[in-house]
């Protein structure tokens, strides 16, 4: 079984935060804009996120394409 959760990230750059929960204790965080958000959810696909998994984080590099990886923890 799994849970999500999806929320909004307050700061001082607006994120929407969309949490999955699986039942053996793993959990995979993806961050995106709003905006990206509402395109999501009206159909595009394909669309920039940051992911965060347990020890690495996956992140979308805003100026172009190009993917980012680093240690989670440090951030």
């Amino acid at each position: 079984m799994a849970t999500i959760d999806i929320s909004r990230v307050s700061g001082e750059e607006q994120l929407i935060e969309i949490v999955l929960r699986f039942g053996v204790g793993k959990t995979i965080t993806a961050t995106m804009s709003p905006e990206d958000f509402a395109l999501a959810i009206t159909g595009r696909s394909e669309l920039p996120v940051d992911i965060k998994l347990r020890q690495t984080s996956i992140s979308h590099d805003r100026s172009g394409s190009k993917l980012v990886e680093g240690n989670a923890d440090a951030e």
